[in-house]
């Protein structure tokens, strides 16, 4: 009797056994299967990434001819699709300018904007060009803006700048029956780049160019960077929405105006001509708007926000001045902190 519970327990105890090790062989199989995989897809990806290099690098290089538009654009959408920021800055920045140079083409087979004319790439080249657009923001956001890097900084400024606005496409001068459409494209590449933080970004290629000892925005940089600000504005309507990060991420630059009057001073035309200040002053004016605006912004932030409000005043002092209402800003300590009353004055 007891041989056979033995016998009984050993043949459980064998029979578990057996099982546990299928189990683990079966664990080992899978893992040496999940890690052939990956190892088979980095391969396969470092390889097919090495040939769109070596095949990109052959055809766009820093000072290369037109070519035919459709194949530029293909390979540059395989190229930003194995893209690596760090490894192949050199290789956009050939890209955004060779992109630049096709805008001064009057051939639909050269210019880049000729992609979206073919209809079975409009709505791929509509995606292609935002990723492009926002790749840009990305390497703005972490240069230093040094001397050294003005180089790079005006070729993505330039794309940015080409690509929300139909002004320099060299394309329409000879075919314009689609210009509104484009302007409207064109509006919907700024939407985007607001939508992902493009005011962020401006501002702070403003906060590393400006708040230096010796200033690295010149002329055409700073004008950049003003331009790419107030085109979102004005093609909005000037909304409140638009206005309040206007204010909040642009007009609280330190002494932004007076850099803009001794760098950049025909974007005071343009603040003048948008009716920039008077919009601006009408936010203000209202309590709980600006009561908004004051908390979103740290102290210093806020003087320095009002000081550019008083300097652009000043130097429109003379035009359209004379029809703005003024906000008084009264600053009073309370047990809750700072408040900020306001009246209007004229």
């Amino acid at each position: 009797m007891y041989d056979t519970e033995n016998d009984r327990t050993s043949f459980l105890e064998k029979t578990k056994a057996a099982r546990l090790e299928r189990e683990q062989a079966k664990k080992k199989e899978d893992s040496v299967i999940v890690i052939q995989s990956h190892a088979r897809k980095w391969v396969v990806k470092r390889k097919i990434r090495q040939q769109i290099l070596a095949e990109f690098d052959q055809q766009i290089q820093e000072n290369t001819e037109l070519k035919c538009c459709k194949q530029v654009y293909l390979l540059a959408k395989k190229f930003l699709w194995i893209w690596k920021k760090d490894e192949d800055k050199t290789r956009f920045e050939h890209l955004c300018r060779y992109i630049n140079s096709s805008l001064d083409s009057k051939s639909s087979s050269h210019s880049y904007i000729g992609v979206f004319f073919v209809k079975e790439y409009t709505q791929s080249w509509i995606g292609h060009i935002k990723t492009l657009l926002w790749t840009c923001c990305l390497y703005l956001s972490d240069i230093k803006v040094d001397y050294s890097d003005m180089k790079q900084v005006l070729v993505l400024l330039h794309t940015l700048v080409s690509f929300t606005s139909t002004n320099t496409w060299a394309l329409l001068k000879t075919n314009n029956t689609m210009l509104i459409s484009l302007d409207q494209l064109c509006n919907n590449f700024m939407g985007h780049l607001y939508s992902k933080g493009f005011y962020s970004v401006l501002k702070d290629i403003l906060m590393k160019g400006l708040l230096r000892s010796k200033i690295s925005l010149k002329a055409v940089s700073l004008s950049g960077v003003i331009t790419l600000s107030t085109r979102p504005l004005v093609s909005s309507g000037l909304s409140d929405k638009l206005i309040h990060n206007y204010i909040t991420h642009i007009l609280c630059v330190p002494a932004l105006m007076y850099h803009m009057e001794h760098t950049a001073p025909l974007c005071l035309k343009q603040f003048e001509n948008e009716e920039v200040l008077k919009r601006c002053l009408e936010v203000l004016s209202n309590q709980e708007e600006a009561q908004y605006i004051f908390n979103k912004l740290e102290g210093s932030y806020v003087l320095c926000m009002i000081g550019n409000l008083i300097h652009l005043s000043h130097l429109q002092l003379n035009s359209s001045m004379k029809e703005v209402k003024f906000p008084l800003y009264t600053v009073s300590n309370r047990k809750s902190g700072p408040f900020v009353s306001f009246t209007t004055q004229f």
